[in-house]
């Protein structure tokens, strides 16, 4: 098991090995693929796909308050309040 740094006795190691045998890429079983331009080309492409179906994304946005009322968020940083109607709203940080 890559990665794992433990024994198969190991309480959970059982969930690693579960990964590591469960893929399958191209009809192989317990083949591993990696996507073209690493995990930050599948965020890109999540993102891209939003924006073409209407989401508009913020990024570098400090948030100090989120308030959800009915489809409104309003979301307030030191400088700004920004309110947008929405039917989902997705904020990490």
């Amino acid at each position: 098991m890559a990665n794992a740094f433990c024994i198969l006795a190991t309480p959970g190691s059982g969930y690693v090995l579960l990964h590591h045998v469960m893929g399958e890429l191209e009809g192989v079983k317990g083949a591993w693929g990696y996507p073209e331009g690493g995990m930050g080309a599948v965020s890109n492409a999540i993102a891209n796909s939003a924006q073409e179906a209407g989401a508009e994304i913020v990024v570098d946005s400090p948030v100090k308050k989120v308030l959800l009322w009915q489809l409104l968020a309003v979301w307030e940083n030191n400088t700004s309040k920004i309110s947008i109607h929405a039917q989902c709203f997705r904020a990490s940080g």
